[in-house]
């Protein structure tokens, strides 16, 4: 009797919440009917879902990364906002033909030991990854002489020996495995000193398959 007496005097005309719109499991009081009870369902996102259903979200304390723990920049592309969190990853170089940078400089050598005769440092978006080298090989116009020429990284050779006793230009390409910040070097040689037929290295590239930012990783 106490509660119909408190019910009469208390204006309800406000209170126009639809049950659907209440959390299930929990009462209130509406004009329609003294007592209700909500059926609005607790919900939740998923990781690996892209669904965000329609209910109660009781939230997550630890952010989103909490809900998965990939939502983090470096899955995110470089300089993307997303929720917030902006992104560092850069586009993926794989094995390919482009050229993503090249050296039309022509170097030449006049010695029978090694050195070095092209200096390149490899870019940040390269990571412990094989990339296509490819150099032009010849020798200067003169005797029959050989010349030779083969890939290093900071200082150490680390490709195969290439010889040639052309006066044209001859490519050779290899795959080898360069981490950022590496050195990739271009060494040559004469077979003869002394007789002014140097080795000659023209142009020297890297070749990837790069779909989105081109020419930018590779610095001389």
């Amino acid at each position: 009797m106490a509660v119909c007496t408190i019910l009469s005097i208390l204006d309800l005309s406000p209170a126009d919440a639809a049950v659907g719109e209440v959390k299930d499991g929990k009462f209130f009081f509406s004009v329609e009917e003294p007592i209700k009870e909500g059926t609005m369902p607790t919900v939740a996102i998923a990781p690996g879902s892209s669904a965000y259903p329609t209910g109660y979200h009781a939230g997550e304390g630890g952010g989103l990364v909490a809900v998965d723990a990939d939502f983090v920049a470096g899955n995110i592309k470089k300089d993307v906002a997303i929720f917030g969190v902006t992104g560092t990853a850069v586009g993926a170089y794989v094995l390919g033909t482009v050229k993503v940078y090249g050296s039309t400089t022509n170097v030449q050598r006049d010695n029978e030991a090694y050195g070095l005769m092209k200096d390149i440092t490899v870019g940040d978006q390269v990571d412990s990854q094989a990339i296509t080298t490819a150099f032009q090989l010849s020798r200067g116009i003169g005797g029959p002489i050989a010349v030779y020429g083969k890939v290093y990284k900071d200082g150490s050779p680390v490709g195969t020996e290439r010889t040639t006793t052309s006066e044209s230009h001859t490519w050779f390409t290899e795959d080898l495995v360069f981490d950022d910040g590496d050195g990739y070097e271009i060494w040559g040689k004469t077979s003869q000193s002394g007789v002014s037929v140097p080795c000659h290295i023209d142009h020297v590239e890297i070749r990837m398959k790069d779909p989105e930012t081109g020419w930018a990783i590779i610095v001389e």
